[in-house]
């Protein structure tokens, strides 16, 4: 009977050093981290995104338009939308290019527009005197529903439409303007060097000062 229960003993002792050898094993509790670590994904930290550039906002908004009439001696006369840079040149190049009956030479092409501007392209015989154009640049300085050029309000694009009045006359009465004063009456312009009576002549019907 003794040596029955010395073999359990012996058996029972020799199952409980089996398990805890086991156990005590570093693969165990490495099996067991495994296991409570399962299913969880390390998070990698990426670069912060980069703050929207505010220039780059402002770029992305639409770019300001402007409006202009191109009329005269251009292919495609009409109303254009062009970016509110935009030069004469622009505006002529939307309406299709100069006609082969366009004079261009007092035309200044590389003038800035404005919003509602109008740009008339002269043809020669109307920069001869022989022919006016049906309707005026609204920045002529022509008084509003008139198609008399006023002297004293007219800029150069508008004074070289007078028939016999080029590039080089428009800068004269603008000179003379500006040290003198207003044009009292029509004939005054007669005083500004390079305008006689034949030239007078061409223009009396065709200009005010008021």
């Amino acid at each position: 009977m003794k040596k029955i229960m010395r073999g359990f003993l012996f058996t029972g002792l020799l199952c409980f050093l089996v398990v805890f050898s086991g156990c005590s094993h570093p693969s165990y509790f490495q099996g067991k981290n495994n296991g409570t670590d399962a299913g969880k994904t390390k998070l990698s930290l990426g670069s912060k995104p980069k703050a929207m550039d505010k220039d780059s906002s402002l770029s992305s908004k639409e770019t300001e338009k402007i409006y202009v009439q191109v009329a005269g001696e251009v292919t495609n006369p009409g109303v254009y939308e062009l970016t509110k840079d935009s030069r004469v040149f622009h505006a002529i190049r939307a309406a299709g290019g100069l006609t082969k009956r366009a004079y261009d030479r007092d035309l200044n092409q590389a003038a800035p527009l404005e919003d509602g501007q109008k740009i008339y392209v002269l043809s020669r015989k109307e920069a001869r005197g022989d022919q006016q154009p049906a309707s005026k640049d609204v920045e002529g300085g022509t008084g509003q529903g008139s198609d008399l050029v006023n002297i004293n309000q007219a800029d150069e694009s508008a004074l070289v439409r007078l028939p016999g009045i080029g590039d080089t006359r428009a800068q004269a009465i603008l000179g003379f303007r500006k040290e003198h004063g207003d044009f009292k009456e029509p004939e005054d312009i007669t005083q500004v060097r390079g305008i006689g009576p034949s030239i007078f002549e061409k223009i009396k019907d065709k200009i005010t000062v008021q």
